[in-house]
């Protein structure tokens, strides 16, 4: 009888040990366990994530990652505010603003991208053999842009300040927009790198205004954030901070070796090969403490006067806290 009960306890304290150390090794501060969710657009200024992937920095930290492309930053914001996804890489700081005007408690961001015009995002193109030559052609004309709200709310301020009419602005998926200009069903695109580039690159268009939101709208463009899930912080602050470092490790990376770091685009983007990769510009990547926050502000005071969100939003709200 005595050895049974040493025996039942012995089973009971083996299952006991079991069950904590598999809790432990499922903590997130592990990382291999937890498969962090990435969302990303196909774009340039994605840069930091394609280095940090190329580069193999989640694997060195030891952390598991899978990325899920979407096609407009009004998806990805989405997929982060309900759960579907831990991390948001360069969606459109506009979609991150007017989601964070309700859902600010949800948003956590830790890093921003900025434009000028010299280091420039978009680009009015026009097909090469076009007939059009200053923005006053565009007039009555159809212009394509992505889709979602951002893109079209841009291309709608340009060209207000270009003092120019559009016929139609018609939304089209990334992989659609170049094929669109080339056979004529659209006249122009109010597009983002590297589609301008890759346009000139294959003759398919060109750039009849270069910068036009960085020039005509604001400048800085702080155009792009990325973003932390709230709940992901919550739940695993140790893995999002060390995530973070990633992040920063790969901004690093670019500012030494920017020549180097574009060749990661081939393979995520359009970008097809290292001549291209060479010409195109990069952004200007701000980590939480080197945040100009009075330009984000500025993005987000310029949605409320014309009117694409309907309250004030104090930016601050958004940041992560360092």
């Amino acid at each position: 009888m005595r050895k049974k009960s040493i025996v039942a306890a012995i089973l009971v304290l083996f299952t006991t040990i079991t069950i904590v150390v598999t809790s432990i090794l499922q903590q997130p501060g592990s990382g291999k366990e937890y498969i962090i969710r990435i969302g990303y657009l196909p774009l340039t200024a994605n840069l930091p994530l394609f280095v940090a992937l190329e580069r193999n920095l989640f694997e060195e930290e030891g952390l598991n990652v899978e990325t899920k492309k979407f096609e407009s930053s009004n998806q990805m914001v989405e997929a982060l505010v309900t759960g579907r996804i831990d991390v948001e890489t360069a969606a459109s700081s506009s979609v991150t603003v007017t989601v964070g005007q309700k859902l600010a408690n949800k948003i956590d961001v830790f890093m921003l991208n900025a434009f000028t015009p010299e280091d420039f995002l978009s680009s009015i193109l026009v097909k090469e053999n076009s007939s059009i030559v200053s923005a006053q052609g565009l007039n009555g004309k159809k212009i394509g842009t992505f889709p979602g709200s951002t893109m079209r709310m841009y291309t709608e301020m340009v060209l207000t300040s270009l003092e120019v009419k559009a016929g139609e602005v018609i939304q089209l998926p990334p992989p659609t927009q170049l094929g669109a200009l080339d056979t004529g069903s659209v006249d122009a695109l109010m597009t983002l790198e590297p589609l301008g580039t890759l346009a000139e690159v294959k003759k398919i268009g060109r750039k009849l205004v270069t910068a036009p939101v960085e020039t005509h709208v604001l400048n800085p463009w702080v155009a792009g954030t990325n973003s932390f899930s709230s709940d992901f912080v919550g739940n695993y602050p140790k893995l999002a901070e060390r995530l973070r470092k990633i992040f920063y490790r790969a901004v690093d990376y670019i500012r030494l070796n920017p020549a180097d770091a574009k060749k990661t685009m081939i393979g995520f983007t359009p970008v097809t090969d290292e001549g291209l990769a060479s010409r195109l510009t990069i952004p200007n990547y701000w980590k939480t403490d080197e945040m100009q926050v009075s330009d984000f502000q500025d993005m987000a005071d310029n949605l409320l006067h014309h009117g694409e969100i309907d309250n004030n939003v104090d930016v601050a709200d958004l940041i992560m806290q360092r």
